[in-house]
């Protein structure tokens, strides 16, 4: 067994895909714009079709997620990549309207009509406006679940809180439906771990203003959901690294990552790991090894699911009680939960 024992990090664990084009616009908060910049991540079309075709065949990869750059810079290339594609599909998109506007109605028949299509993530702000992208009319056109992404700005855009949160309202009001749910996101670039739960003023005020529904995440990242009255609210907040060393030999992983240059990562560092790579393609010997793990901590509390893999190459299924589930996640302290699991398969 290598060195490193790689673990999932939630049970919904995505592939990352980066379109091949670039966007358009300069988010201040965007994590993936110097990876665009960079020479090394010129896209290799053929390269990026052969890495999913293997990638739909590894289990504990549920979904795909098609992220930017912009995938709806070119519908030719993105229906291309998604063909090739065997598991649900998510695309984080502003919708813009050029230089594709003489096909926006071809493009939202496309996500209409696309079976492997579950949802799409449509990105507006409160800081700044888009240039050139889809109306709220034609966002209306589409049948599939929404999500409505805005990020909070550095320094609150020039606002004062209460001016932000005055505005944040009036866009829940703008773009909530019963069909669309409004994401507000943190900033990645300033989120530290301790910070993923702690009660801050953002959750403060969401809780005096709507409905309270329930929490839950990963070791990366934190959601609150809350209920409007005409949509539901999340509250994101995600750090920019989705990998988490608990020592030399533990690592879990929360996400993985296909570049345009057809390369997989296990971080948002972009980082070569050949070992990583050789656990993901199952080319060496995982026997007893725990692959995945979930926490979720919801109104009853916590639970938590260990998989561990047997020698035929299947999976035992063992919750851990309540308990134990909160040291698991509040201490790390992964040996001796293990040993413990261990001790029920013999």
């Amino acid at each position: 067994m290598s060195k490193i024992d790689y673990r999932v990090g939630r049970s919904n664990l995505s592939c990352t895909v980066f379109a091949p084009y670039d966007c358009k616009n300069n988010c201040p908060f965007c994590t993936s714009k110097p990876m665009y910049r960079t020479e090394t991540f010129r896209a290799n079309i053929p390269l990026m079709i052969e890495q999913i075709k293997k990638i739909n065949n590894v289990p504990f990869i549920k979904e795909f997620v098609i992220t930017g750059g912009e995938p709806f810079a070119s519908l030719k290339l993105l229906k291309d990549l998604i063909d090739a594609m065997e598991k649900t599909v998510y695309i984080n998109t502003t919708l813009p309207t050029s230089p594709t506007s003489e096909n926006i109605d071809e493009v939202i028949k496309f996500i209409n009509s696309n079976p492997k299509i579950g949802g799409v993530n449509i990105s507006r702000h409160l800081s700044f406006d888009f240039p050139n992208v889809a109306s709220l009319e034609d966002i209306d056109k589409i049948t599939k679940p929404i999500r409505i992404n805005t990020v909070i700005p550095e320094k609150l855009g020039g606002m004062t809180f209460d001016e932000f949160f005055g505005k944040f309202k009036e866009f829940v009001n703008k773009y909530g439906s019963p069909t669309r749910m409004i994401n507000l996101r943190a900033n990645y670039k300033h989120m530290k771990h301790f910070f993923l739960r702690m009660f801050d003023r953002f959750e403060r005020e969401l809780s005096k203003e709507y409905i309270y529904k329930g929490s839950g995440g990963c070791m990366v990242c934190y959601s609150t959901l809350f209920e409007a009255d005409n949509c539901m609210i999340q509250y994101h907040r995600g750090m920019e690294s989705s990998r988490m060393a608990l020592s030399d030999e533990v690592v879990y992983f929360n996400d993985v990552l296909l570049t345009p240059n057809g390369h997989i990562y296990s971080d948002w560092s972009f980082s070569t790991d050949d070992d990583f790579l050789a656990f993901l393609f199952n080319e060496r010997n995982t026997e007893g090894q725990i692959i995945s793990s979930e926490v979720i901590d919801d109104e009853s509390g916590y639970a938590t699911t260990v998989y561990v893999k047997e020698e035929e190459g299947d999976d035992i299924v063992l919750t851990v009680d309540r308990d134990k589930a909160k040291t698991f996640y509040n201490t790390w302290q992964i040996d001796r939960i293990k040993k413990e699991l261990e001790n029920k398969l013999l």
